[in-house]
């Protein structure tokens, strides 16, 4: 029942922004004395305690439906969330990604850097030894504006193929088209 889940952790009351703080198996949380009343600064409160006792993004989330929900719903258990994350890459998360072709566009998030978004291009095709090679990053310090250049990366990419498919098309229908010689 407790699988995956850290012995507490904290996070935000949702909708009020309180810092509180959860332990595992019990119903309910805490309110923390470090709560400051802005729950702008109460989330990176959160997110830096969580991260330097290694409580990631799906374990907080788990331990706060947990705490409200009960600890037998699905929500309470981190291997439930779809997608977990897929991967690490320079200390980021990888937390989405779409494959186009050959060509694969991530988007990463790692809440202790200035930039705590990036999006990456990898083509797994030319890669050696199985380890993933990202390149061509972009950083963000908000998840709108990385999730926004996520999306334009992901259509250029499907134009891009778009146009190679079309044009090896028109190369293939001359070729049917030219005389032998």
């Amino acid at each position: 029942m407790f699988d995956g889940l850290p012995e507490a952790c904290f996070s935000v009351l949702p909708g009020e922004g309180q810092l509180i703080y959860i332990k595992r198996g019990e119903m309910g949380y805490w309110h923390s004395n470090w709560d400051t009343g802005d729950p702008e600064q109460n989330r990176k409160l959160a997110d830096y305690h969580n991260e330097k006792s290694g409580v990631t993004k799906v374990q907080e989330e788990a331990m706060l439906i947990g705490s409200m929900f009960g600890w037998d719903v699905l929500g309470a258990d981190p291997k439930s969330y779809n997608p977990p994350a897929q991967g690490i890459n320079a200390g980021y998360a990888i937390t989405r990604r779409t494959t186009i072709g050959q060509i694969e566009i991530v988007l990463g998030e790692r809440i202790s850097a200035p930039d705590k978004y990036v999006t990456w291009r990898r083509t797994p095709a030319h890669e050696k030894n199985g380890k993933a090679e990202y390149y061509w990053g972009h950083y963000f310090s908000t998840k709108d504006a990385a999730i926004a250049d996520y999306s334009g990366r992901i259509a250029e990419e499907n134009r891009n193929s778009q146009d190679h498919t079309e044009a090896k098309a028109r190369v293939a229908a001359k070729k049917r088209t030219e005389p032998e010689r």
